[in-house]
């Protein structure tokens, strides 16, 4: 018994260093700056970085990052919901007010995920080279 205690320990240490170890190793910063590879200058004459960003781009780029900051929010209501429920302790005033909470959370989500479905296909629309309203 005395053997399998030492063999256990001898494990939770060598875990327990190799842990440590593994935090302490520095990474290989071997990055390349894209000046010294030709890209920004191929990229250049690609024509990418030009063009100035149009009107509807720059609102359809507002709008998703609205709605990805409303799915943010959406998302740690469920979490609050669920950490309600959880703590609720069989109370079921708390566990029905959860339950309402992750309910109108989870209709939130579906509410978002339409207005995303609807913004991107409107302003694909929009911005269409070949057959874009406002890009004939």
């Amino acid at each position: 018994m005395a053997k399998l205690a030492r063999i256990q320990t001898l494990m939770v240490s060598g875990m327990i260093v190799l842990g440590a170890l593994s935090f302490v190793m520095t990474p290989a910063l071997a990055q390349i700056s894209p000046e010294n590879t030709g890209l920004v200058e191929s990229a250049r004459q690609a024509g990418y970085g030009e063009t100035a960003v149009g009107l509807p781009d720059l609102i359809g780029r507002i709008i998703n990052i609205l709605i990805g900051l409303i799915g943010l929010i959406l998302f740690l209501f469920i979490l609050y919901g669920g950490i309600m429920w959880m703590t609720a302790r069989g109370d079921s005033t708390k566990v029905e007010k959860a339950q309402g909470i992750i309910l109108n959370a989870v209709i939130g989500v579906i509410v978002v995920l339409a207005a995303y479905a609807v913004t991107s296909f409107v302003i694909n629309q929009f911005t269409k080279p070949e057959t874009g309203l406002l890009n004939p």
